[in-house]
C-alpha cells in the first residue's frame, strides 16, 4: 500500500483547487458594493459556495492522506482489528508521505477549515512526524485535561 505516483500528483492537484477556491473567496469579499455587477446576496452565496468547495477539497485531501498512511485500503475499509494498532508503523510510502508534509502545513493555516479537519491534519503531521522521527512532532494543540 502507499502513496502511487497518480495519487501523488492528485495531492498537488487538489491542494492547487483548494488554493484556488481560497483565492476566488478573497477576490469575492473584495468586491465593493459600486463596483459589484451583481447583489451582494450573489456574493455571498459565490462565498459560501467557494467556502464549500474548499471543506470538500479539504475533506477528499484527508481522505487520501489515510490512504497514503496504510490506515485505509483501495475499498476505504480500515486496515485495523484493533485501535491499538493505529499507533505503529504500517505500509506507509516514506517518500510519498513526506510530499505530503508540506500540503498539510500549507492546509493547516486555511481560515476555512471545519474542527474536525483541522484535528485530522494535526494529527496527520503528529503522526507522520513520530513514524519518520522527525523532532517537530509535537501538537501545536493545547494538551486535553
Amino acid at each position: 500500500m502507499g502513496a502511487g505516483p497518480l495519487q501523488l500528483h492528485w495531492f498537488r492537484f487538489n491542494l492547487a483547487r483548494i488554493k484556488l477556491h481560497e483565492a476566488m473567496i478573497d477576490c469575492l469579499r473584495a468586491i465593493t458594493p459600486e463596483d459589484a455587477t451583481m447583489s451582494q446576496d450573489d456574493i455571498k452565496a459565490k462565498v459560501t459556495r467557494n467556502v464549500e468547495f474548499v471543506r470538500t477539497g479539504i475533506t477528499d485531501f484527508l481522505g487520501g492522506v489515510a490512504f497514503a498512511l496504510g490506515d485505509i485500503d483501495e475499498q476505504g475499509a480500515f486496515c485495523y482489528s484493533t485501535p491499538g494498532e493505529a499507533d505503529s508503523v504500517v505500509n506507509i510510502n516514506t517518500t510519498g508521505v513526506q510530499r505530503l508534509i508540506l500540503p498539510l502545513y500549507i492546509l493547516r493555516h486555511s481560515e476555512y477549515l471545519t474542527t474536525l479537519q483541522s484535528d485530522g491534519i494535526e494529527d496527520a503531521l503528529l503522526r507522520m512526524g513520530r513514524e519518520l522521527h522527525y523532532p517537530w512532532a509535537s501538537s501545536s494543540r493545547s494538551p486535553k485535561n
